[in-house]
Formats: structure tokens, C-alpha cells, sequence
């Protein structure tokens, strides 16, 4: 359980202004995406959720160069776009997020979709 050290780039700690967002991206069909989902509400960690098998969560997979990957991959992203690190550990992301307090436990778990993402995840 280690992050794919190849792909991923960590910034300093404080490398990134504002806060970042948790893109878990996994499938309906994978449990391990769904147990992955889970953990991050029962931690509080607020988090957005791309289906890879609909074309709006493979289109974001695409722009990260995830079409291939494994299942989950969550991937700590700043305001500008840039990856700051990427796991496939969810207890990994968990972790690294706790230690650096990136959220606060009053945010909402999960960051609902808008209207367009919400109809093409059905």
C-alpha cells in the first residue's frame, strides 16, 4: 500500500495556495472503489468521485492520464489544476491528509456533482 512513487510529484507542504481538492476516481463496478468512498465519509474528508464509466468521469481520467490505470486512484489536486500527489491507497490518502489537516471536519464528505455530471453518472 504505497503511492506509485513513478507518478507521483509531492510539492513542499505549503507549496500550493488555497485548498486543494480529493479526486478519487473508480467505478461502480470496482469494490474496492466503493470501499475506497467510504472510508474517505467515515473520515470526514470531503472529496469528489469520478465514475470512469461514464464520459464525463473517463473524460477527467483522460486529462490526468488515468484511461489505463488501476482502480481507485486518488489523486490530491491544487487550485491551479496541478497534482500534488497521487495515491492508490486510500488509507495512504487518508493519512497524508489528516497529517497536513488540508480540511476541516465541518466540510461536506462529498462534493456533489453539477447537474450535467450528476445525469451522465446514470
Amino acid at each position: 500500500m504505497f503511492a506509485d512513487m513513478e507518478t507521483t510529484r509531492i510539492m513542499r507542504d505549503n507549496a500550493f495556495s488555497g485548498v486543494p481538492i480529493l479526486k478519487l476516481f473508480g467505478s461502480s463496478t470496482c469494490p474496492k472503489c466503493s470501499d475506497a468512498r467510504s472510508r474517505l465519509q467515515q473520515h470526514k474528508i470531503p472529496f469528489k468521485y469520478f465514475n470512469v464509466s461514464n464520459a464525463k468521469g473517463l473524460a477527467e481520467a483522460a486529462y490526468y492520464g488515468l484511461v489505463n490505470a488501476q482502480l481507485p486512484v486518488l489523486l490530491l489536486v491544487g487550485e491551479d489544476g496541478e497534482v500534488i500527489m497521487r495515491f492508490r491507497a486510500v488509507m495512504q490518502a487518508i493519512s497524508e491528509i489528516e497529517r497536513r489537516s488540508l480540511f476541516s471536519q465541518d466540510k461536506q464528505m462529498e462534493i456533489p456533482l453539477s447537474e450535467d455530471e450528476a445525469a451522465s453518472t446514470v
